[in-house]
């Protein structure tokens, strides 16, 4: 029992000097491993912890090899690393974990090399013949992800990383993930989990990515003459540059500054992401208002020098309802008109301090078949115009009153928040309009100017001195 508990007492005195003279964490290893994964590194203190075993890092700052005047890769407040002394006794290259605090982590957009030059190796790999290192996890908070483009700092596109954690961390497997991050535009939390690597050090834009996503409570609102509650939901795949996702986009509450009506919108998508700056090219997307279907497709992107981005769209729908497009615009607790309505737009949505309905650009071309006035005072006398056309007395009109069912069709511009109408026409039995104008999206005023040609009379529309005159 002596010579088991002296022999005992020999190992643990042989493992305290093994202990000592290699210990892991010191801040020479420490600065080597990370010199070995990502090139020069520098930090302002060190010091070892041994319950457990670890250490931690005071003022991380990674930077690049490539450039000397552009941000660092990578800072961070302090760096919290824990191990266990059975990996340590068993030589196994492993920390438990890595707890990143006030991290800042800035990617390039593109290389700098030169033209014709080989890729620069911003982030170099771990040097031959060395051992892996794998991590269990690693997690970080209020983070900051920021995206520089081919201008530098000024042209970056910044992300919020509330949370982040990545699991089973090594050089050569795709790392699972969770993250919670908040989205700039419109501004709301998103939260994702799936597979995330492994990262090329050449080309961070060619790492591949995967997983689901949860898109809640994104605020329209930013971007003014517009109002509602963005979520979505949906799946993406492909690499950092060329992200391909689809899913379900839903706005219960949408509402137009100026119109008195919330309108349930409903979209599904599919889409091309570039993660690097946040550039989305919309391959087909398919939107739901009342009782209306719109097929869109577009881009939302970032122009050199502006702040933002600008929305481009192709919209068309064959077979959809006015009273939906007009309940989007009017204050009105019934819409002008009901009828099928079909329309063919391009929409230009430019970045800008102006409100949603000045920045608003559109041009293109609508056509609404049986169409009627819902408001008695524009409906009856084109009722009575018809049947005036078809020879009926005002007895007659009066007695045989039936509706009448007209269509329209005609061009649509606007700029500025003025829409310009061109090439109306509007025809009902016996009569036909020509009209052009202007209406007024700020403040709904309406001017039109045309001619209107009928068989019917004037007169039966109206009575007494109006129907004189």
């Amino acid at each position: 029992m002596r010579r088991s508990l002296i022999g005992l007492g020999l190992l643990l005195a042989a493992a305290f000097i093994w202990l000592g003279t290699h210990w892991p964490f010191t801040e020479k290893a420490v600065i080597k491993a990370l010199q070995g994964r990502f090139g020069n590194v520098r930090i302002r203190a060190f010091r070892s912890t041994f319950f457990p075993p670890g250490g931690v890092v005071d003022g991380l700052e990674l930077q690049r090899t490539d450039r000397a005047d552009r941000p660092a890769l990578a800072v961070a407040k302090s760096v919290i690393i824990r191990a266990n002394y059975g990996d340590i006794l068993t030589f196994r290259n492993h920390i438990d974990s890595i707890h990143a605090i006030g991290l800042h982590v800035t990617v390039p957009q593109t290389n700098a090399a030169g033209p014709g030059q080989p890729p620069t190796n911003q982030m170099p790999a771990t040097g031959k013949g060395s051992k892996s290192m794998s991590i269990g996890e690693v997690r970080t908070e209020n983070a900051v992800l920021e995206f520089l483009s081919d201008s530098g700092a000024n042209g970056s596109y910044v992300i919020q990383v509330h949370q982040l954690t990545l699991h089973r961390v090594n050089s050569k497997d795709p790392i699972p993930f969770e993250v919670l991050l908040h989205n700039p535009a419109p501004p709301g939390e998103i939260r994702a989990n799936g597979l995330f690597g492994p990262w090329k050090d050449h080309s961070p834009g060619e790492t591949q990515v995967s997983g689901s996503y949860a898109y809640e409570r994104a605020n329209l609102g930013i971007w003014g003459g517009i109002s509602g509650t963005l979520n979505s939901s949906g799946s993406f795949r492909g690499k950092l540059s060329q992200i391909m996702a689809e899913g379900a986009v839903d706005v219960p509450d949408f509402e137009v500054s100026g119109s008195s009506h919330k309108m349930h919108v409903a979209c599904d998508y599919r889409a091309e992401i570039n993660g690097a700056n946040g550039d989305t090219s919309l391959t087909y997307v398919s939107s739901r208002l009342g009782r209306t279907t719109i097929l869109s497709r577009g881009s939302i992107k970032g122009g050199s020098g502006e702040h933002g981005k600008t929305v481009m769209l192709s919209m068309n729908a064959d077979d959809g309802r006015i009273e939906d497009l007009l309940n989007l615009f009017s204050s009105s607790p019934m819409p002008a008109e009901t009828g099928r309505v079909r329309f063919g737009l391009r929409i230009e949505l430019p970045p800008g301090p102006a409100a949603f309905l000045r920045r608003l650009r559109l041009d293109g071309a609508f056509g609404i078949d049986a169409g009627h006035f819902t408001r008695s005072k524009m409906q009856l006398p084109l009722n009575r115009l018809a049947e005036s056309a078809r020879g009926e007395s005002k007895k007659q009109e009066e007695r045989n009153g039936e509706t009448v069912l007209s269509d329209f069709n005609g061009r649509v511009s606007a700029k500025d928040g003025i829409a310009e109408l061109k090439q109306i026409s509007f025809r009902e039995p016996g009569s036909e309009a020509r009209i052009d104008g202007q209406y007024n999206l700020v403040d709904k005023r309406l001017d039109l100017r045309g001619v209107l040609q009928t068989t019917g009379k004037l007169s039966d529309t109206k009575s007494g001195f109006k129907s004189l005159l």
